[in-house]
């Protein structure tokens, strides 16, 4: 929350943050604390839970939101900034106490289609959710592709699993782009480093009228330029604190900060929108032709059991928690 405020008061357009889930680790007597720390952010924040957020009662009864929605407010919600549309649907479902697949109910099928029958196509949608769909089997998940492949531009924002990727959907899954967060705790939970070996954080973006116009990973507690350290193999790095030997090669991560721009309308005005990332530390302190095709991960967090299918696309360090930035409503 330190460093959203930071980097939110540095903004010259109003902020906002999306809190994607996986916030207390089993604890959720802590939710009511982790509200106060986002409260202290210093812009507005909404959340939506992760699968360690829903209470467990015992191993045979499946966990469900009620106390999460106790306390923090309600998990299938929408709201507007300017021609942008914000979803958060609570994706997770659990089959007993401790089994939980992904993937969205017929009942909150419905609700999505009804509270979309209200924006207009020429707007943007974001849809954000705790486990990231890909082209794996989630339930109602091209029914909800579907729906948001309508749209002049749609985004998908996910988490859960402790890395970074960029996922773009084939044309005959919708084409859609599921930006795939980090931790701001690492992986896991007590880490520097999230899978992918970039340092916790999380992502920044900036919206112009109905379109995304570029992001940028933020560093936790970090300056802007500050975004990988890479070490070659087999060297020796000296400094005040000591000297560490690199033991193997790992592969690198490419260029600095991804960025783009996405095709949308003319713009009716800036804001950031900030995605608030999954982690425990919240209580501690392009399209590609229509083809697929599986691209292997070289790190994969124990937590992400959907297999990599459709087109992948690693640009720098993808993002991490997220946020957005978006001006003037």
């Amino acid at each position: 929350a330190v460093d959203v405020r930071r980097t939110a008061t540095a903004s010259a357009v109003p902020c906002y943050g999306v809190a994607l889930g996986d916030i207390t680790g089993e604890k959720p007597d802590l939710l009511a604390g982790v509200r106060r720390s986002l409260g202290t952010a210093g812009i507005p924040v909404f959340a939506l839970p992760g699968n360690h957020d829903k209470y467990k009662v015992d191993d045979a009864t499946p966990r469900d939101a009620s106390y999460f929605r106790y306390t923090m407010g309600p998990v299938d919600y929408s709201f507007n900034r300017g021609d942008v549309h914000v979803v958060c649907m609570d994706d997770v479902i659990y089959t007993s106490g401790t089994e939980y697949t992904n993937g969205f109910t017929d009942a909150q099928l419905a609700w999505l289609r009804a509270d979309l029958s209200f924006v207009p196509k020429q707007k943007m949608v974001i849809l954000c959710y705790h486990i990231p769909l890909r082209s794996g089997t989630a339930r109602n998940m091209a029914a909800v592709k579907a729906l948001l492949s309508e749209y002049a531009e749609a985004h998908l924002m996910a988490a859960h699993t402790h890395y970074n990727e960029n996922f773009i959907n084939t044309d005959a899954d919708g084409g859609l782009y599921e930006h795939i967060h980090g931790a701001p705790c690492g992986v896991f939970w007590h880490s520097a480093l999230n899978g992918d070996g970039t340092p916790n954080g999380y992502a920044v973006y900036d919206v112009e009228g109905a379109a995304i116009t570029g992001w940028r990973y933020k560093s936790g507690l970090r300056g802007e330029a500050f975004l990988i350290r890479l070490h070659r193999g087999g060297g020796t790095r000296s400094g005040s604190s000591g000297s560490t030997r690199s033991r193997e090669r790992r592969r690198g991560t490419g260029r600095g900060a991804a960025s783009g721009r996405h095709a949308g309308e003319e713009p009716a005005g800036r804001h950031v929108l900030f995605f608030s990332v999954s982690g425990r530390t919240a209580v501690r302190a392009g399209r590609s032709a229509g083809e697929g095709g599986r691209y292997p991960l070289h790190h994969r967090g124990d937590e992400d059991h959907e297999r990599d299918q459709g087109t992948v696309r690693r640009q720098g360090h993808p993002h991490y928690g997220a946020a957005g930035r978006y001006g003037g409503v």
